[in-house]
């Protein structure tokens, strides 16, 4: 991740996430039973990305790019560690880009997320859902 990532460099990088992201989407393949390490590495991913959130870095979207493509390579979608990273992401495309339509479908994704995890996802993720 480059220290100070050029607009070019984040949207082209947005776009490539996109792309990845609609052939994983389409293949509704995600695993119900997420193994701890996968658990364990989206957790430390959400920390990465909320600070870097917090800290104003123009690192985030280059985080949450890297951290949706490794949640559908691993088949970690209905995880609630992966809800924060997607209305991140939602919120990118929408705030970056301009695309209402995307930005929703990822908002949309995360709060399916959320509501599948009975109750265990962090309220840090319902900030970035409702406090935008």
């Amino acid at each position: 991740i480059p220290k100070d990532p050029s607009p070019v460099v984040v949207i082209q990088t947005m776009t490539q996430t996109s792309s990845i992201a609609l052939k994983y989407l389409g293949l509704n393949n995600f695993q119900g039973v997420i193994h701890p390490k996968q658990k364990n590495i989206l957790k430390i991913i959400d920390s990465v990305a909320t600070s870097c959130y917090l800290s104003a870095s123009p690192c985030l979207p280059l985080v949450a790019c890297a951290a949706v493509i490794y949640s559908l390579q691993q088949g970690t979608v209905y995880c609630e560690e992966s809800a924060s990273i997607f209305a991140i992401f939602g919120y990118l495309k929408v705030f970056l880009e301009g695309d209402l339509a995307e930005g929703k479908r990822w908002g949309d994704l995360a709060i399916a997320v959320l509501e599948n995890s009975n109750g265990n996802a962090s309220g840090r993720t319902r900030v970035y859902l409702y406090g935008f």
